[in-house]
């Protein structure tokens, strides 16, 4: 099922394409040259309805011939062994829809994957391998805080996600079913150990309200204070960080605030695992209330690279983050509000918040939604002005971001965005060629978005990186990330969420080439 602008994943998804890529970051330790990409497994066409199935297997065995079914909005975890795991997301199981399902519904997953890069197989863990179209899986709660092998969260796409340091796995809210079957929003928080392979329903409600799209209130307690009661209010696509001391750590996402109004949210939360206790550390607690759910905080940018405790970013769902060397916490772009609370759209502004100090710092990018990268504020010097070849990536959301050996930023597409670029917070610069890539294709035209590696603030690479006889996806593409591709052309209500077909005569296509697959389909922006 899908719901509508408050869900990145649903409202704009036409096809589903799984696959596995990586990039060769430096000389050691890779099969690949450097900076190069490499298709590592998965299919490389979408199929005739829109997504592959699933292959399942076995529960629990390994198999070459194993992959998780197309996919977009899952959740996804790095163990301490190195394992990759991924959760639900909204997509395809097992099996194959016949044309009468086209365009097919796109079902809420809560099927549990374990992907082993050594030997690069993939075993299905838990969770359902059929689900019925139009329908989701009910979770199974148990009993609250206590394991069991028969408990598994409800189908859902765009959780939050943490790993804790003893490796287990937590799982917080998304959008998807409860333990009743309603589909709505969640703000249920499980943990899953990876040893003892069972999930536990640690915190939050097991049921939603009556509605359909509906979600429970957050309960904020008093600012910066840890109580049992506390439990943010359901959401989907917030950011999540973890810290030097094991906390977990919550932002924005598009959701309900303290009085049950549903917005974009900017609520900062922190959670003790070992205390299993949550506590707002900032932002706001209430959305305004708009007749068609689009409210949200504005931000507070104060002066660029100066802390101050009355700074918070604006209301924001599906936004980057990343921790630094420092356990600062890292913020990047979005979608949702800037400065100014009637002012909608995408941004690409960067924060960084000190847990230690509890101030947040607007580091560079617009104070405003929808900026072109080319007129930022630069990450360096930040008493100087804009400096011509020092940019910072275009306004985006739905990006794919991840953090490499050296402390360096990565990020990867999006919405509005669909170039690579890289970013450390000290100073230096480097640059990388272009060469293969996932989910899109570039022309060697100067005026084509460039690859953006530096250290210390944003800066454009040389062109060449993607073959030139391919063809490049369009300006409006939805969604590309390292794992799945998906885009559509559905336009996406700005109220109450709601299940919506793809309309209109649609039409997309798919080439394969050698080594990697581009994509091409409209996308128009949402309405």
């Amino acid at each position: 099922m899908r719901m509508g602008k408050c869900c990145p994943t649903s409202g704009s998804l036409l096809i589903s394409l799984i696959g596995l890529a990586v990039i060769a970051l430096s000389a050691g330790a890779q099969t690949a040259a450097p900076n190069e990409w490499t298709w590592m497994g998965g299919s490389s066409t979408v199929g005739n309805y829109g997504g592959q199935p699933g292959v399942y297997g076995a529960l629990g065995v390994p198999a070459a011939t194993n992959i998780p079914g197309g996919r977009a909005g899952a959740s996804n975890w790095t163990d301490s062994s190195g394992n990759f795991w991924l959760f639900g997301g909204l997509g395809y199981d097992s099996k194959v829809y016949s044309s009468a399902h086209f365009p097919p519904y796109l079902l809420d997953l809560n099927d549990l994957w374990e992907f082993n890069p050594l030997n690069q197989e993939w075993t299905w863990m838990g969770g359902s391998s059929v689900v019925n179209p139009g329908a989701g899986m009910p979770g199974i709660y148990g009993t609250r805080e206590t394991p069991a092998a028969g408990n598994v969260p409800g189908g859902r796409y765009d959780a939050a996600t943490w790993v804790d340091n003893s490796g287990n796995l937590w799982l917080f809210g998304g959008a998807g079913f409860d333990g009743n079957g309603t589909n709505g929003f969640l703000n249920d928080l499980w943990e899953f150990n990876p040893r003892t392979n069972e999930w536990a329903w640690m915190g939050g409600s097991s049921t939603e309200p009556p509605m359909y799209g509906g979600g429970q209130s957050g309960v904020y307690g008093t600012l910066r204070t840890p109580a049992t009661g506390n439990i943010p209010g359901s959401r989907a696509s917030a950011t999540t960080w973890t810290d030097g001391s094991g906390n977990l750590w919550l932002f924005g996402g598009w959701g309900f605030d303290a009085k049950g109004n549903d917005g974009n949210l900017n609520d900062l939360w922190k959670f003790n695992p070992s205390r299993n206790e949550w506590a707002w550390m900032g932002g706001s607690s209430t959305v305004p209330k708009t007749s068609d759910g689009s409210g949200g905080q504005p931000g507070v940018y104060g002066t660029r690279g100066t802390p101050a405790a009355q700074n918070v970013p604006g209301g924001r769902q599906a936004a980057n983050g990343w921790t630094d060397s420092n356990w600062n916490l890292w913020l990047f772009g979005g979608s949702s509000f800037g400065q100014f609370g009637d002012n909608n759209g995408y941004l690409n502004d960067l924060w960084e918040f000190s847990p230690a100090t509890g101030e947040w710092t607007w580091m560079c990018g617009s104070d405003l939604p929808g900026d072109s990268g080319s007129t930022s504020e630069p990450c360096s010097d930040p008493t100087g002005p804009p400096r011509a070849g020092v940019v910072v990536p275009a306004a985006r959301w739905l990006a794919t971001s991840w953090t490499d050996g050296t402390g360096q930023f990565w990020l990867f597409g999006g919405k509005w965005g669909e170039d690579i670029a890289s970013f450390k917070t000290t100073s230096g610069f480097s640059t990388l060629p272009r060469k293969n890539g996932p989910g899109r294709a570039a022309k060697t035209s100067t005026t084509h978005p460039t690859l953006a590696v530096c250290t210390a603030r944003w800066v454009p690479l040389p062109q060449g990186m993607f073959p030139a006889s391919e063809t490049r996806p369009p300006a409006g593409l939805t969604r590309a990330t390292i794992f799945g591709f998906s885009g559509g052309t559905a336009k996406v209500p700005r109220h109450r969420p709601r299940s919506r077909m793809l309309a209109g005569s649609t039409t997309f296509g798919c080439s394969v080439h050698r080594d990697h697959l581009s994509l091409a389909l409209p996308c128009p922006h949402s309405a």
